[in-house]
């Protein structure tokens, strides 16, 4: 709990306790995953998969989230860590694998939050699908808003995290970190697009 009103409070000083620890494997798979969630539901929710027409749909839609996007945020997040350090020797940075790894992982915390955040939202919009009571339904609506601009400080806040973690792991300024990130998400992104997205 220390770390993480840490991470919110002073990140630079929480990032130096991160890297000069030893890695924490098992850490750093829940924090992909959790992200790997958040990137599943992103996508379910934009092709309007996500099925509530009945409990048991409902809770397989999240099952198959979360498994798909376990292993999607475990590829993904190690893949474009290996990247960052392979591109982050042109911009001269330190390129020590297991601390972009780690600070990685800590700058995913927010999607840990926003995970718990999806979970209640759909099983807030199952609810209200099959209640006609309007007091319940404004109820719902606002929470399910409210939750949403939650969502988004959160993506703003792990965007500030991965900059700034990786500012610190690869000692790069701050346009050379951009750029570093930008070049790895580039080649992340083409075979994505190459290998995976043709089997979704």
């Amino acid at each position: 709990m220390d770390r993480i009103i840490k991470l919110l409070k002073n990140p630079q000083d929480s990032f130096n306790d991160i890297l000069a620890r030893k890695i924490k494997w098992l850490e750093i798979i829940l924090f992909y995953s959790a992200n790997g969630f958040v990137y599943m539901y992103l996508l379910f929710k934009y092709e309007g998969i996500i099925n509530i027409e009945s409990l048991s749909s409902t809770l397989a839609t999240l099952v198959t989230m979360f498994i798909f996007g376990a292993i999607f945020g475990i590829i993904l997040n190690f893949t474009l860590g290996f990247f960052i350090k392979l591109t982050g020797k042109l911009f001269g940075g330190i390129n020590n694998l297991k601390s972009i790894y780690k600070v990685l992982a800590w700058a995913h915390f927010p999607s840990t939050i926003y995970a718990y955040l999806i979970i209640v939202n759909i099983l807030l919009a199952k609810i209200i699908s099959q209640n006609n009571n309007t007091l319940i339904i404004l109820i719902g609506s606002f929470i399910i808003i409210i939750f949403s601009i939650i969502q988004l400080m959160l993506a703003v806040w792990e965007i500030f995290l991965i900059y700034k973690g990786l500012q610190m792991a690869q000692k790069l300024n701050v346009s050379k970190t951009i750029l570093n990130y930008i070049s790895s998400a580039i080649l992340f992104g083409m075979i994505y697009h190459i290998f995976i997205s043709p089997f979704i």
